[in-house]
């Protein structure tokens, strides 16, 4: 089972640690271009997240779930809503 929460603090804190400084380095792109895609404003995102989030995190963990352990099947629980006629719909 997968805690949501849990998981959504830990991409709040994977996006806190971004620095364009930091990704401009190590990346080799200007930091002037990164500033302007707004890498340091994605941290202010969570003090009031976008509908939708937690689904997407949600499917970040089933994806690196199933890449860590190869399971031959994954069952995903959702309530009968329209998210989750949504959700099928991805690709």
């Amino acid at each position: 089972e997968i805690d949501i929460e849990k998981s959504l603090d830990e991409f709040k804190s994977y996006a806190n640690e971004l620095d364009s400084e930091k990704l401009s380095n190590s990346l080799g792109i200007p930091k002037d271009l990164i500033d302007a895609i707004g890498i340091n404003d994605l941290s202010t995102i969570f003090s009031n997240p976008p509908p939708g989030i937690d689904e997407i995190i949600g499917l970040i963990n089933i994806y690196n779930l199933a890449k860590e352990y190869q399971y031959e099947r994954i069952v995903i629980d959702t309530a009968p809503t329209g998210h989750t006629l949504r959700l099928l719909q991805l690709p």
